[in-house]
């Protein structure tokens, strides 16, 4: 989940990170892309597709990106 940082629990959400949030923000020309990074297995959890809903419904983009190695 998103308290859970391999061996150390709570220690992203104490720095203040939020569940669902993606990983990377890019502001482009006035537009806001959001992109979560995944391992080529890994598939959006609960909290990120609840965030991608809200995502699109503003009418920003946010992709996946896959490791393919």
């Amino acid at each position: 989940m998103a308290a859970f940082a391999r061996t150390a629990p709570g220690l992203r959400t104490g720095r203040g990170c939020i569940a669902g949030v993606p990983d990377m923000i890019v502001l482009w020309q006035g537009r806001a892309f959001f992109i979560a990074v995944k391992a080529s297995d890994g598939a959006l959890s609960p909290a990120q597709k609840d965030v991608a809903m809200s995502v699109a419904l503003c009418g920003c983009r946010l992709g996946v990106a896959r490791d393919t190695a």
